[in-house]
């Protein structure tokens, strides 16, 4: 039988629920057992309550894009451990390597501080650092291209185009922004969008006492991650001037008299 990957296409009616709220649900349950857990999302189903909040189903396409970015994501990380690990085991030693990595002179001085540690102290790095360099050059290479064709689709699709246009806006952030929302429709404004990517802060509230904490941060980390360096980028920005500038610029000064824990400037509501 072959794996149906929407079982929407059946015409069942199909709802995903938020898995931390249906937990806490069945969790009211004594007993943890399949049969308790099976009645319990029966009864959800059944029910309908309203605390419990339904997924966007996304579309199979915009889920193999954000596979891509994740895959991005971890290739940097281990890419980035990689040459940091290189770093420290010249450094241990009393070697030095100040090039980046994507430098085309890199490997040639690499080799040439090999060469120097094995002469004067008479240990041989090769044996570690050589494989290390490889796996980096490699990582490099398939990031490069991976970039390429992210910046391609975003540059022809039509909403990450308009994206583009925004100041410190690149591509990956464009299409991080795209497939965690895909369908803006199903805000019923502007301002749901930070809190849907956890940029609201968190409210406490007691009678007549309502406190302001930190943003809840219950959104997508990757994309919140993605518009705060693009955020961040703007302000750094000195060559050029443009109202976003201005408003973030503004909010930075105006900081002293915003109540404590609310948004930051990379909140972008």
């Amino acid at each position: 039988m072959p794996l149906l990957r929407d079982p929407r296409k059946t015409g069942l009616s199909v709802s995903a629920l938020e898995t931390v709220e249906v937990s806490r649900y069945l969790g009211m349950r004594r007993n943890k057992t399949d049969r308790n857990e099976a009645l319990g999302l029966a009864e959800l189903a059944k029910l309908q309550l309203p605390s419990v909040g339904k997924v966007h189903l996304k579309s199979g396409a915009t889920q193999q894009l954000r596979s891509k970015l994740v895959l991005r994501q971890k290739l940097t990380m281990h890419r980035v451990a990689c040459e940091n690990m290189m770093r420290s085991l010249i450094r241990l030693h009393g070697g030095q390597f100040s090039l980046p990595f994507k430098s085309v002179q890199a490997r040639s001085v690499l080799n040439a501080e090999i060469a120097r540690l094995k002469r004067e102290i008479g240990i041989d790095l090769s044996t570690e650092l050589t494989p290390l360099l490889d796996l980096c050059t490699s990582l490099r290479r398939f990031l490069d291209r991976l970039e390429k064709q992210l910046g391609a689709w975003a540059r022809a699709h039509p909403a990450c185009s308009r994206f583009l246009a925004i100041p410190g806006v690149g591509p990956i952030t464009a299409i991080s922004f795209y497939t965690a929302i895909e369908d803006p429709g199903r805000f019923p404004k502007a301002a749901s969008v930070g809190r849907y990517l956890g940029r609201a802060p968190n409210i406490g509230r007691s009678g007549l006492m309502m406190r302001h904490g930190r943003i809840s941060r219950m959104g997508n980390k990757l994309t919140r991650s993605h518009l705060s360096l693009a955020a961040a980028s703007v302000l750094a920005e000195r060559t050029s001037d443009n109202p976003l500038k201005r408003w973030g610029a503004k909010l930075r000064s105006d900081r002293g008299n915003v109540v404590r824990g609310s948004p930051s400037l990379g909140d972008w509501r």
